[in-house]
């Protein structure tokens, strides 16, 4: 599915909704690991951290012409994590949980254990704080 985005105007409405709808996210993985559907909390993780990502993109107005998720990792890589915005050891995060909500969603012979499902959720809480910190600062100094 391809969307454009337009322009400055809305970027920073985005942002917000992006950050809404990863809080919204976030939430329901907790709520899923609390009633051990660890692989369905695996996947609503990533993607609070995925429209975490987007609102990062979408503060510096980056272009998402391309809505897949590899372009919008290696577009958050280049802007924040090679440029040291946010520290590196998030994105190896990120593609870790990635990796996971893939396996939990696409295949069959994989189950997330509620260990793996922790890990998952305390590293996405870790990021999405992190995210939004840089995010909230930047606004700050707009």
């Amino acid at each position: 599915m391809k969307r454009k985005i337009s322009s400055d105007s809305s970027s920073q409405a985005e942002v917000k909704l992006n950050l809404k709808k990863a809080d919204e996210k976030i939430q329901s993985a907790e709520l899923l690991y609390s009633k051990r559907f660890y692989n369905d909390s695996a996947s609503r993780a990533y993607y609070a951290l995925f429209h975490a990502i987007v609102a990062c993109l979408r503060s510096k107005k980056i272009n998402l012409e391309q809505h897949k998720h590899n372009y919008i990792l290696n577009q958050f890589r280049a802007h924040f994590i090679d440029t040291s915005i946010l520290p590196v050891e998030l994105y190896g995060k990120i593609q870790n949980i990635k990796a996971s909500r893939e396996q939990a969603d696409y295949s069959i012979k994989f189950s997330i254990s509620e260990n793996d499902a922790r890990v998952i959720l305390e590293d996405a809480r870790q990021i999405l704080q992190n995210i939004q910190e840089h995010l909230a600062l930047k606004m700050l100094e707009e």
